[in-house]
């Protein structure tokens, strides 16, 4: 490396390890912050294409995954596919044969119940319903409730254990972030577009701080539970938004070399997050497929290596974008 120690990029690496478990939380924080649940609440054909749209792809994917892996099986002799059973604990729960689609599963089941409750209470009491809910889940994070949820001991004995266990404690791990986005949609939708760059700046600062400094207790037990998270989930989405929102505001017909740069930079964006839902179901199939064929040594393949995720998101991303031209829509609300 030119001379250089590993020491020198434990700064970078630092970073790196604390914003992979963050991408989680500033997702689903964006996920809820984006919907009106006022308006969707009381518009049954928005409801329906808004479930419409998250559940098909959870259906197609279990599909996807199932043939694909029943295939592989068969043809190289893996054992990829462990009876019938598995898929249907994926369908539902998100969490057998492609163990990353919880979040799917999640989002599903967050987005029916604010619905429920912005259909049914009164501004003042969902208030009152989605802060107990949050405090009730963060609770059981702090506790030993959700520890045993992860490690199976509400289901000790039952064959489905690992199915439903694992989803079940991400499950409450959420709730907050779906909440806070909830929460944050007022503030940003009221906030001031012209200090969009202060704003931006203000969550900069407080990243750093929430970086440096252990303010919060931590939990013992998973990724993305605990305050630390929650705030750090916050003040990153903050952060981009606010700095997106000046950026998309400035006039790139200048050609100066900053506009060319940020333009380039919005372009980049704007091109990964078309297909963020392709790549996020795919890229545990694609290295699948690859780990368990010749195509592992052909591209020096090493699991867990950052060089393998690069090269998993590249394939992925390449793959959904040549799906993304097909005409059919439906391939459209599985890839974008």
């Amino acid at each position: 490396m030119g001379g250089y120690s590993k020491a020198d990029f434990s700064g970078f690496l630092k970073i790196v390890n604390v914003y992979g478990s963050i991408a989680v939380p500033a997702f689903m924080i964006m996920s809820f912050l984006l919907v009106d649940f006022e308006r969707l609440s009381k518009d049954a054909s928005k409801i329906k294409r808004r479930m419409y749209r998250l559940i098909m792809p959870q259906v197609v994917w279990t599909i996807i995954y199932f043939v694909i892996y029943k295939l592989m099986d068969l043809a190289l002799g893996t054992t990829l596919i462990s009876g019938v059973d598995v898929f249907f604990w994926q369908l539902f729960f998100g969490h057998s044969i492609n163990q990353t689609a919880w979040y799917q599963v999640d989002l599903i089941l967050l987005t029916i119940i604010f619905v429920i409750i912005y259909r049914f209470c009164s501004s003042n009491l969902r208030k009152i319903v989605i802060i107990c809910i949050t405090f009730l889940s963060l609770v059981l994070q702090y506790s030993v409730l959700l520890f045993a949820m992860f490690h199976n001991s509400f289901f000790d004995g039952l064959s489905f254990t690992y199915y439903i266990s694992y989803p079940l404690g991400r499950f409450f791990e959420m709730i907050p972030y779906a909440a806070m986005g909830i929460g944050l949609r007022k503030i940003i939708m009221n906030a001031n577009r012209n200090r969009s760059f202060e704003y931006a700046f203000v969550a900069f600062l407080c990243m750093i701080f929430l970086f440096e400094f252990d303010v919060f207790i931590g939990v013992p037990e998973y990724g993305y539970a605990g305050l630390y998270k929650l705030s750090m989930g916050i003040v990153t989405v903050l952060f981009f938004y606010f700095l997106f929102m000046q950026i998309s505001a400035r006039d790139f017909k200048q050609g100066t070399f900053l506009n060319n740069m940020l333009f380039f930079i919005c372009t980049c964006v704007k091109e990964i997050s078309s297909v963020t839902m392709g790549i996020y179901f795919m890229h545990r199939l694609i290295g699948t497929v690859i780990y368990n064929t010749f195509l592992s040594g052909l591209l020096h393949m090493r699991a867990g290596s950052i060089t393998d995720c690069i090269v998993i998101f590249v394939i992925s991303f390449i793959v959904a974008r040549l799906f993304l031209r097909t005409k059919f829509k439906w391939v459209k609300f599985v890839f974008s």
